[in-house]
């Protein structure tokens, strides 16, 4: 019975530790986003700039995988798409889009926090942005046609680059 209990306390322990360093070590939450680029597939790496793991590319309509951002290195995401692939790819492919519906206008901010100041006001309806960095729930973004920058809640992140998001 003793030994049944000690082998109980270390398979506990040890999927704990698992779980606790998975959670440690994922440092972006709920920042999404969808591959940005003008390729037919992008290259999803084991470690930035690493080797080739597999591909990240549209499905058979041309509508391009929702992906979650778990942490950045170097200019370089580490991500998880539904169904479990993950992997690493740079940072000027991850793309969404401002929920900013009807022209409202966006702050962006200088740091992960609304108290030290706003970078820049955003007024274009819905434009594609690239996901530069994250942090917590934060996201630091570059917009392509206005060419605007700074950090953002993700929550005004679209990560469907077919249609709105709710």
């Amino acid at each position: 019975m003793k030994t049944y209990r000690f082998l109980l306390f270390i398979f506990s322990f040890i999927f704990s530790y698992q779980l606790l360093a998975q959670k440690e070590d994922c440092v972006c939450n709920t920042i999404e986003g969808y591959r940005y680029d003008k390729d037919d597939f992008t290259n999803l790496r084991d470690k930035p700039n690493g080797k080739i793991i597999g591909k990240l590319e549209p499905d058979e309509d041309g509508i391009e995988p929702i992906f979650s951002i778990c942490k950045e290195k170097n200019g370089w995401l580490y991500i998880e798409i539904d169904g479990g692939k993950k992997g690493w790819i740079f940072n000027k492919i991850a793309g969404a889009s401002l929920r900013n519906y009807d022209g409202q206008p966006v702050n962006l901010y200088k740091e992960t926090s609304r108290d030290k100041g706003i970078k820049a006001i955003v007024k274009k309806e819905e434009p594609p942005v690239l996901i530069l960095h994250c942090q917590g729930r934060w996201a630091y973004i570059y917009i392509v046609e206005t060419k605007q920058e700074g950090w953002i809640e993700g929550e005004w992140l679209c990560a469907n680059s077919v249609t709105s998001c709710p």
